[in-house]
């Protein structure tokens, strides 16, 4: 496959999620309505995602104190996530694979958004 075909590919796939995001994103400020978290509806707890439908209409209206409120691990870790998404995508462009100190990171991202999945269900962190 050709740069110039990857190229092609990774626009067109970011295209179609910055319009379906863009669409759900309309979709829930005019109805209220959100995909509810099944780990949270079948646990009571607050998985490591709960909240990030929040932090993105929130940080949509420029409601930042807001948005870090909903999901604060995501939202100080969101100019990570979009670096990666940006590497990601330039590697494959270009053709290459993804280097191993890149690896390494994307696995203490994992770990620490799972710890962050176990304390904020502690009941020291949560409001009384």
């Amino acid at each position: 496959m050709t740069e110039s075909t990857r190229k092609n590919r990774v626009f067109k796939t970011a295209a179609a999620l910055v319009i379906a995001g863009a669409a759900y994103l309309i979709f829930v400020k005019l109805t209220g309505m959100a995909i509810p978290c099944l780990f949270h509806l079948v646990t009571g707890l607050k998985c490591p995602g709960c909240g990030i439908t929040t932090v993105f209409c929130e940080l949509a209206s420029f409601e930042f104190k807001k948005a870090f409120s909903a999901n604060a691990f995501l939202f100080v870790t969101s100019p990570f996530i979009v670096f990666e998404l940006f590497y990601s995508a330039w590697l494959y462009i270009k053709g290459k694979k993804n280097p191993a100190v890149n690896e390494k990171l994307l696995i203490i991202y994992l770990i620490l958004l799972l710890a962050w999945g176990v304390i904020r269900n502690l009941k020291l962190f949560s409001p009384a």
